[in-house]
C-alpha cells in the first residue's frame, strides 16, 4: 500500500504544484475491475484517495470510477 500511496501522492504534487492546476477542478479516477477477465477492482486506490477528501461517483456503464474533489464546481463535472 505505501507505494501506490506514493505515487498517489506525487501525481497529485505534480498537477497542483509543479503544472500548478487548481485542486478544486481535478477528479480522480480508479480501476472499477472487469468481470469477464476476472480483475478485481482496485480498492486500495480508492481508499487512498477517498482519505484525502474524494467522494465517489459511480458510473456503472464504465470500468473507471470517479472520485470527486468535493470543492469542484459542479459545472465542471
Amino acid at each position: 500500500m505505501l507505494v501506490q500511496k506514493e505515487a498517489c501522492k506525487m501525481a497529485w504534487d505534480l498537477l497542483t504544484r509543479v503544472y500548478r492546476l487548481p485542486a478544486s477542478h481535478l477528479y480522480v479516477t480508479y480501476f472499477a475491475g472487469c468481470e469477464e477477465l476476472g480483475l478485481e477492482p482496485d480498492l486500495e486506490c480508492r481508499d487512498i484517495w477517498r482519505s484525502t477528501g474524494f467522494v465517489c461517483l459511480y458510473n456503472t456503464n464504465s470500468r473507471l470510477r470517479m472520485l470527486v474533489n468535493p470543492l469542484m464546481p459542479t459545472a465542471a463535472l
